[in-house]
């Protein structure tokens, strides 16, 4: 964050957190994409069964802070907001599966950074996810800067853009948030629409099962003890003979149930659709995945999305000069999870192969406890300086320079 925003947070700043800048304030028509009626997927179970996935695996992840050149500020308390508390109400895993559920199920997730200007040492208080409805979100443009308003544990805040972190999964050049998918609305509208008819046929057949028509007016009230007497009669468990006996005045007719909906194949299109709009299969969300199938789903899905978040994190928590120095935050995924043992084993034995490895390393990878001292990085010897491979097998260099002179290789015409 720079000088100019800590300033700013600074003057905007009282006991309840941040009041509203002073300046010009208008209201932004920023479109917050959102579904609503029967494209609502809140009640779509295969669309919140998939959302539900893909938050489960996104809450294992671990972001860590990387430093490749000691910046002038502690960063490494970052790694415990990240990985273990990002806040005083919410675990880490809590928290990334909140953002994950709000980025695939509304395309949108936003993150608020806390910070505390008077601990120098470890300014970043904490990270909040944003619920954009139970929040009160408001975009407000104030003397030319963008600010969110937004309610946090009771109280009205005010954040600038340097302090949102904003991950959208639909990109729309014409709105900073977003955009939803119109033609997955249609199918979750398809899919409910469906329901609702079958569920009105149930209920209809349940209730009404025969038409009785009297060749003579009644009243209303006539009808009623008629019909009642009618249900008594025969259509009671343990009155009935199986038989009805009418007069000529009344005719009694059965209503039969042909209530419409969609097959079972129609059904199974429908939920194709949504699979394929949330990038994920039957088998992840049920987890009889492959090892293929798992990193296809990995690299193609959830990968995109802890890019975009790390790439957010470091730009959002180092300065300009941190970052040129190769300091960064890398989103943590482990992407073997799913990996059988045989699959383990190679990649343990090719990790032993490398110059420099960690004993911990393979130990991790094979489920085995950590050891001691597993951590420390060894070396083999197979590996040397390509510069300086002659010093290591005894090679004169000075008495090949005089060779190469004696045979005319260094003359010059």
């Amino acid at each position: 964050m720079g000088l100019l925003a800590k300033i700013q947070k600074v003057l905007f700043k009282n006991d309840k957190g941040l009041k509203e800048p002073k300046g010009t304030s208008n209201i932004l028509d920023l479109f917050i994409p959102s579904f609503s009626g029967l494209a609502d997927p809140a009640f779509n179970t295969t669309f919140m069964a998939a959302v539900n996935a893909h938050a489960k695996h996104v809450s294992k992840i671990q972001p860590k802070v990387y430093l490749k050149e000691e910046p002038t500020k502690n960063k490494m308390y970052l790694d415990r907001i990240l990985c273990l508390r990002p806040n005083p109400v919410m675990s880490a895993p809590l928290m990334w599966k909140i953002v994950a559920t709000s980025y695939f199920r509304d395309n949108l997730s936003v993150l608020y950074l806390e910070w505390d200007l008077v601990n120098f040492k470890e300014p970043l208080k904490a990270i909040w996810p944003l619920d954009l409805d139970k929040n009160s979100v408001e975009f407000r443009e104030i003397d030319g800067r963008i600010y969110l308003k937004f309610r946090l544990e009771g109280e009205i805040k005010y954040a600038s853009m340097e302090d949102l972190i904003i991950l959208t999964r639909e990109a729309d050049p014409s709105s900073l948030l977003g955009s939803r998918s119109p033609a997955i609305a249609e199918t979750l509208k398809a899919i409910k629409t469906s329901y609702e008819g079958m569920q009105q046929a149930i209920q209809t057949s349940a209730f009404i099962r025969f038409i009785i028509n009297s060749t003579t007016p009644l009243t209303d009230e006539i009808k009623t003890q008629k019909a009642k007497k009618f249900a008594e009669d025969y259509l009671t468990m343990g009155k009935s003979y199986g038989v009805i006996y009418t007069d000529s005045a009344s005719q009694v007719t059965k209503v039969e149930s042909s209530g419409k909906w969609a097959s079972s194949d129609e059904i199974k299109d429908l939920k194709n659709d949504i699979y394929e709009y949330q990038g994920i299969t039957e088998e992840i969300i049920k987890g009889k995945y492959t090892e293929n199938e798992w990193q296809s789903y990995y690299e193609s899905t959830l990968e995109p999305f802890l890019i975009e978040l790390q790439t957010e994190l470091t730009f959002k928590l180092f300065t300009k000069e941190e970052i040129c120095k190769g300091n960064n935050i890398r989103v943590i995924s482990n992407r073997l999870q799913n990996a059988s043992l045989e699959t383990r084993l190679k990649i343990a034995t090719a990790y032993m192969k490398l110059p420099v490895y960690k004993p911990n390393v393979i130990t991790n990878l094979l489920y085995l406890p950590d050891l001691e001292n597993g951590d420390k990085e060894y070396a083999t010897l197979n590996f040397v300086n390509a510069d300086k491979q002659d010093d290591y097998q005894g090679v004169d260099k000075t008495s090949n320079d005089k060779e190469d002179e004696e045979d005319g290789t260094n003359e010059t015409s």
